[in-house]
């Protein structure tokens, strides 16, 4: 078999890219999973709200462990009555740390880039798909992410494409 002069050097330019492009590729599903994330905010059906402990319970995981992993601030007063609540915050921040080391061992098994995102209050599933009760928070409702993801699927492949483009 014949060997091209400066094969290992092509190929070694090769597998640099390649890790580079894999490097970029993160970067853009971290971008779209911040879009995500803002536009749960303002475009109906937003988060619902009551203490704010749901939305500061949002987290981005990656396989290289870059993301939002820091323990958010919880509250155990109501946002819209000013009342307290028997909200146990300590237990938050520790069902937080729980959901976002699981997330970040969930990662680490793939080759690949890969992202979690997601809510790590213990409650965020069933506000999530509850579609009986009557929210305080205008434009609040069910829904609220599976709808950001449905309304932003040409901007997240849009920008993962952008940044994994051979620079």
């Amino acid at each position: 078999m014949a060997w091209l002069e400066g094969m290992n050097e092509v190929l070694r330019n090769l597998n640099k890219e390649i890790k580079n492009i894999e490097g970029r590729t993160e970067s853009g599903m971290i971008r779209a999973a911040i879009q995500v994330r803002r536009d749960m905010e303002k475009t109906p059906p937003i988060i619902p709200v009551d203490t704010s402990n749901l939305r500061a319970s949002w987290f981005i995981i990656t396989r290289s462990g870059r993301g939002a992993t820091s323990t958010p601030t919880f509250s155990n007063v109501s946002k819209t009555t000013g009342e307290r609540r028997s909200v146990d915050t300590q237990q938050m921040r520790a069902q937080h740390e729980r959901v976002t080391q699981n997330a970040s061992s969930e990662v680490k098994q793939y080759k690949y880039p890969v992202l979690i995102m997601g809510f790590s209050a213990s409650y965020a599933t069933e506000v999530h798909e509850d579609m009986t009760k009557k929210r305080k928070r205008p434009g609040s409702g069910p829904k609220f992410l599976e709808q950001s993801l449905i309304r932003n699927r040409s901007y997240i492949l849009k920008v993962i494409r952008e940044e994994a483009r051979i620079k």
